[in-house]
This record gives C-alpha cells, structure tokens and sequence, in this order.
C-alpha cells in the first residue's frame, strides 16, 4: 500500500470513528464540507477537521463533547503524563 494512500486510509478511519463517538453523544451531522459539523439537541455545534492527521484528534473531540455537554472529563484525562 502507498504512503499516499494509508494516509488516507486513516483519515478515513478516524473519520468513521469521529462520527460514531459524536452519535454516542447524541450529535447529528449537520453538514461537511472541509469540516464536520455536528450540532446537539441542546443547541451545542461541534465542529471538526474532515481531514484531520492529528493522532490525538479522537480524544480531543471527546474532551470537546464532554466540555460542551458539562459532563465529567474522561478517565484517560484524569492520569497525569507522568508515565509517558
């Protein structure tokens, strides 16, 4: 497989699992473009990168969804850095 393409291959895939956490949270894609824009029930808008090589980028969304929703931070953000 080419470089070019395993990119891609995980643009894609971070796509699909950006999707699935922001349905999780009861976010409903409103619209795409060079953005993913979700907007909530209760009027919050999240937006995200479509194309997006940021390998922390799930995690970042959800800490996102969590701020917007005022619910507690994840377990993962909780632990402190100290055994990277």
């Amino acid at each position: 497989m080419c470089q070019h393409h395993a990119r891609n291959q995980a643009m894609k895939d971070a796509n699909k699992e950006i999707l699935k956490l922001a349905k999780f949270y009861g976010y409903i894609l409103a619209r795409q473009t060079k953005h993913l824009i979700f907007k909530h029930p209760n009027g919050a808008v999240l937006v995200t990168s479509k194309s997006t090589k940021d390998y922390r980028a799930l995690r970042n969304t959800e800490r996102e969804i969590r701020k917007q929703l005022k619910l507690s931070p994840s377990p993962i953000d909780n632990h402190a850095h100290s055994s990277w």
